[in-house]
């Protein structure tokens, strides 16, 4: 079963520092208090008692299923923080070019004589 359909049939909450949250709250919150809520549930997780000689530990299933959708929603929030970055850059630089072109079509333009370029006013 996917993690968040059944986290949400949990209805489980995350600590937070401002209480209690559900999962859809983790794709608001800065990724700063997503973290600290991350490294608490690491610490619920590796509890000493679980044991290195037994399948048998002493975790329970939703501190598990905790931090994994906390690693699942810190990973695509990375991601998409990425691509908007690259997104964000493409802009900038296809800004740039246009300008450039335009830049070159003024010189082009100022480079014609006079009677070439009332006859381009004329076609218009």
């Amino acid at each position: 079963m996917d993690i968040f359909k059944q986290a949400s049939k949990m209805g489980l909450m995350f600590k937070s520092q401002r209480g209690n949250v559900p999962v859809s709250d983790l794709w608001i919150l800065p990724l700063e208090e997503i973290d600290a809520i991350a490294q608490q549930s690491r610490k619920d997780v590796e509890t000493e008692s679980t044991s290195f000689i037994t399948d048998v530990s002493d975790v329970s299933d939703e501190a598990k299923l905790g931090f994994d959708i906390v690693k699942a929603v810190i990973t695509d929030r990375l991601f998409d923080r990425q691509k908007a970055v690259a997104a964000q850059a493409t802009a900038q630089k296809k800004r740039r070019l246009l300008e450039l072109i335009a830049q070159k079509q003024d010189d082009n333009l100022s480079e014609m004589s006079v009677e070439e370029l009332i006859a381009m006013v004329n076609e218009l």
